[in-house]
């Protein structure tokens, strides 16, 4: 972070100048040490390794002989539990308007993370 960026994001967070320029020199002469224990405590987030679905349909019960339920029965594979190594899955089991919900927050999901800023975001980050 450039100096100028940490003065304004310290004045937003109401500090005095004395105390923003006293900051300013810490940083400067602790900017390794401070990269280097924010990537060792950066969180690990499990990834996506699998999906296995299936769907389910009852087709009748006593009470209800005309009646069709259907489900959608789906394992999800990640690698890495949060840093724990290893890999896990997770049983689900929704029905239609769940699955459509699920299905609408991934494709949002899936724009943002292809949107202009956020690729800028991640450029930034890589460059730390």
């Amino acid at each position: 972070m450039s100096q100028p960026k940490l003065v304004d994001s310290l004045k937003q967070l109401g500090f005095p100048d004395s105390s923003c320029d006293l900051l300013c020199q810490f940083y400067r002469a602790k900017r390794v040490p401070i990269n280097q224990v924010l990537l060792a405590a950066a969180i690990q987030l499990p990834t996506f390794k699998d999906l296995d679905w299936r769907v389910e349909a009852q087709v009748g019960s006593r009470a209800v002989p005309h009646q069709i339920t259907p489900s959608v029965l789906m394992k999800l594979s990640l690698d890495g539990d949060g840093g724990c190594g290893g890999s896990n899955g997770t049983l689900m089991q929704v029905d239609a308007s769940t699955l459509v919900q699920i299905t609408r927050r991934l494709e949002e999901a899936l724009s943002l993370a292809t949107a202009p800023h956020t690729t800028r975001v991640q450029r930034r980050f890589r460059q730390m």
